[in-house]
């Protein structure tokens, strides 16, 4: 069955093992940029302070604090993406803007470097770098990527759910079901669906309630055809799990057909316990029901 849905994530792993990842400590925030003394006849390059935000969500870079001691007006910008997430596929596009616009697709760190040039043509030497750190905050996060173009689904089911029924399993066709608790808030979210490959796709709550939760992951097909249009190709999956901010799993394993069904874990709120599954059936389900 075609689907067309909108389109809008750092550990090794190996491929049928499990291993549960210790938090890492913010680092704290670069309240002011600092700077060596000018270097005569160069412009200053000021990229901003870092920015704490949440993935998914458009961040505006900010370069117009740069200047030229000798006041040799109008500045010139380029800025580049020097690091972020091994999952991302996301890219700076307006380089040459003093505040471009970058959406970070995955949780993590994202860093760039700014370079100007004043009136004269002479460029900065000192490039600045800032930071955009993406990190969840809803209680329960969830993070699918995968290493190329065929289409993988993931689905997140309460207690009782089975993969594709109403309401119990949250997915790509029950974006936002309602599991009928205590409040909106306790609903989950499919908030991205990416039917071309690599991901992400992300399942949020932002206040759970009290239950257990199943995460798998489905090896759809190939662009939306829940079949792969000449043959299927080996796929790496990676999901993240973050509660209450804090990234606590990362799984890894290898899907190689459409229909697979990988069952990668059970979450048990509020205890956040955690059971591994790593099974894999297949089934020749596609659509909810």
């Amino acid at each position: 069955m075609l689907r067309l849905l909108p389109v809008f994530l750092l550990i090794g792993c190996s491929d049928y093992g499990f291993t549960p990842e210790q938090p890492v400590e913010r680092p704290p925030a670069d309240i002011e940029s600092v700077h060596e003394e000018p270097i005569p006849g160069e412009p200053v390059a000021d990229a901003g302070p870092d920015v704490f935000t949440k993935p998914l969500s458009w961040v505006d870079l900010d370069g117009t604090n740069s200047y030229d001691p000798d006041e040799l007006y109008p500045l010139s910008y380029s800025w580049r993406l020097v690091s972020k997430p091994s999952e991302s596929q996301s890219e700076l596009v307006d380089r040459t803007s003093p505040t471009p616009r970058f959406f970070p697709d995955v949780a993590g760190e994202f860093v760039f470097e700014l370079e100007v040039a004043n009136a004269d043509g002479v460029w900065s030497s000192q490039p600045d770098t800032v930071s955009i750190y993406a990190e969840p905050t809803d209680g329960f996060y969830v993070q699918l990527t995968w290493d190329n173009h065929f289409d993988l689904d993931l689905h997140l089911m309460r207690s009782g759910g089975v993969l594709y029924r109403r309401p119990g399993d949250c997915n790509y066709c029950n974006m936002n079901p309602n599991w009928g608790t205590a409040s909106p808030l306790d609903d989950p979210s499919l908030d991205t669906d990416e039917i071309y490959g690599y991901g992400p796709e992300t399942i949020t709550i932002e206040e759970p309630y009290g239950d257990e939760y199943t995460i798998a992951v489905k090896f759809y097909g190939e662009s939306g055809s829940s079949s792969c249009i000449w043959n299927c190709e080996p796929t790496r999956a990676t999901v993240r799990l973050f509660m209450d901010g804090v990234e606590t799993h990362s799984w890894t394993r290898t899907l190689n057909e459409a229909g697979e069904v990988w069952e990668v874990a059970r979450v048990n709120w509020p205890s956040t316990a955690v059971n591994d599954l790593d099974t894999v059936t297949t089934t020749s389900l596609s659509y909810c029901f």
